[in-house]
């Protein structure tokens, strides 16, 4: 763990709003006192924002997850990654057992901070919405299959039409995507609407006997 020798003083004056509700916190808010930095305790901030709070003991780090975002602070260094990307955490300080993090850090993956200065006293408000579920139906209407998806911006896997996995199909129907890949890797095919003539020759299939684009040759299993 690293240990910093920066003085800072605890703020017995300042309150914390997480969407307009006061949090009582189990780490007074402290204040850097040569950056002047704000910190605040990570697990009551984030938990009260929605994120499940967890300490991973493996790589000695505590991570916070919601629905879009999963965020890891790596307890012994200066680093912290945001949906697998890394950025620059340098004021992470642990006092009494707690992780702090300044406000500007929050400020930084998506909350908006509000501070409101009274007589001898600082309230800071936090709020913060979780980006909306997408609805992959619409991108996915009318193939016949089923799609594994990664979503960046939640760090996670998304099955498109799972039922659709569990059926027998012949081997066959298992290669229109790597087909279609190399297709638009070779540049055979631009996009979804470019167009491939049929080549004349009779199938049994009724539908490969025309012209298709990429998006109906995978449809109909042409490619």
């Amino acid at each position: 763990m690293a240990i910093f020798f920066m003085p800072l003083t605890a703020e017995a004056n300042i309150s914390v709003y997480v969407n307009e509700q006061q949090v009582s916190l189990e780490q007074q808010p402290i204040t850097d006192e040569e950056t002047t930095n704000i910190l605040v305790p990570f697990r009551n901030i984030f938990e009260n924002l929605g994120f499940k709070v967890l300490y991973d003991k493996h790589t000695n780090s505590v991570v916070g997850q919601s629905k879009s975002l999963i965020i890891k602070l790596l307890l012994n260094d200066t680093k912290a990654k945001v949906n697998g990307q890394q950025i620059l955490l340098t004021n992470m300080k642990i006092v009494n057992g707690r992780t702090m993090v300044p406000l500007s850090f929050i400020s930084q993956i998506g909350c908006k901070v509000d501070s409101e200065v009274k007589p001898s006293k600082l309230n800071i408000h936090i709020s913060y919405k979780n980006l909306p579920e997408v609805d992959f139906k619409k991108r996915f209407e009318g193939y016949n299959g089923t799609f594994k998806l990664y979503d960046i911006s939640r760090d996670r896997y998304i099955t498109f039409n799972e039922l659709e996995a569990a059926k027998s199909t012949s081997p066959a129907s298992t290669y229109k995507v790597l087909h279609s890949l190399i297709a638009l890797q070779t540049e055979v095919l631009g996009n979804e609407n470019s167009s491939k003539k049929w080549n004349g020759q009779e199938y049994p299939v009724k539908s490969w006997n025309q012209d298709h684009t990429l998006k109906s040759a995978v449809q109909n299993s042409v490619v």
